[in-house]
């Protein structure tokens, strides 16, 4: 039997409002629906995996493109002007390097490796987003349940740390605060985060 075209056209969308009725549930909400005529676009829609990358928290061992474990020699390598101070005592293996281009920032050294960044200068956001300049209770509501709350060693017990880090993990972070705001955070390799007064 030959259905008329207006006749066939009502059929098939009723039986799609049909299907959609029944798969509504079905459909999970980072699923891409492509409507008739959209296939070419079907490649830039956002996948799932893309999402959840755009979202990702900053991770504890990277901060403006320098990342945690760097040598000085990688950092020349990307371009970079670096300088390095190992202070008065010139066999000391903990130093700092500077760059040009980040001159806010501050990278403690082991020989000629990264194993600290420190920051103390607002516009760094790290882990939930916390940077330089926010209150002390914006940056313990946005890191959540993974922070832990201790007296800042030389303020305390107005001052306070604001620690990340689980037992047994390489990398974390410590936020110091006046009780009122932060005034500057660290993060990178947990042993050197720990030292209180830099290479000192």
């Amino acid at each position: 039997m030959r259905l008329n075209r207006p006749f066939a056209l009502a059929l098939l969308g009723l039986l799609a409002a049909c299907g959609r009725a029944k798969d509504d549930n079905a459909v999970a909400s980072n699923d891409v629906i492509v409507a008739p005529g959209d296939a070419a676009n079907v490649a830039e829609a956002p996948s799932g995996a893309q999402n959840a990358s755009t979202s990702a928290e900053p991770p504890l061992d990277e901060l403006a493109g320098v990342k945690v474990g760097m040598t000085i020699k990688d950092l020349r390598a990307a371009g970079l002007a670096v300088t390095k101070d190992n202070g008065p005592d010139p066999s000391n293996t903990c130093g700092y390097a500077r760059i040009a281009s980040l001159n806010d920032l501050f990278f403690m050294l082991d020989g000629d490796t990264i194993v600290r960044i420190e920051v103390a200068t607002p516009g760094h956001p790290t882990l939930g987003g916390v940077e330089v300049g926010m209150s002390e209770a914006d940056a313990v509501r946005q890191l959540g349940d993974k922070v832990k709350i201790q007296p800042h060693p030389y303020t305390g017990p107005t001052g306070h740390y604001l620690v990340v880090h689980k037992d047994g993990a390489p990398l974390g972070l410590i936020a110091e605060t006046d009780g009122k705001k932060v005034l500057s955070y660290r993060i990178g390799r947990w042993t050197y985060v720990q030292w209180k007064e830099g290479c000192s």
